[in-house]
């Protein structure tokens, strides 16, 4: 009986370490895809708070989950390798790109819509830089 109980809460252990070893590496597995999807896409972040902040929309509560949400898939897309282009190109541009985030999500926290305008342009900036070196 004690064999069948410890190898019971070795399963649910082994279960538990599992599951949150999976939720703890997400961000850090999302493609470039997914992240350019999940911030450029038709209702990604970019495009939805642009559309907000163009008129004049000042939802910080929406604009402060957006900006937290935005750093993590910049972050994420640091953590990802470039298909074309250099990986000191790819180091450089995406880090300038989770700053001009993290500009967003201060300016949002903060309540600074111009800052937050500004942010965006930053953000808008860095794609393009990106672009013309890594796609």
């Amino acid at each position: 009986m004690r064999y069948l109980f410890g190898l019971l809460v070795a399963g649910v252990a082994f279960t538990a370490l599992t599951f949150l070893s999976d939720r703890t590496t997400a961000a850090e597995s999302e493609s470039i895809e997914s992240v350019m999807k999940k911030l450029y896409s038709k209702k990604g972040i970019f495009k939805t708070m642009k559309a907000s902040v163009g008129e004049g929309g000042s939802d910080w509560a929406v604009y402060g989950k957006q900006s937290k949400d935005y750093v993590k898939l910049a972050d994420a897309l640091c953590k990802c390798k470039p298909e074309l282009g250099t990986q000191a190109s790819w180091d450089k541009l995406t880090k300038e790109h989770l700053d001009a985030a993290k500009a967003l999500d201060q300016a949002s926290t903060k309540k600074d819509l111009e800052a937050v305008k500004k942010a965006l342009a930053t953000l808008q900036d860095t794609c393009e830089a990106c672009h013309e070196n890594h796609r």
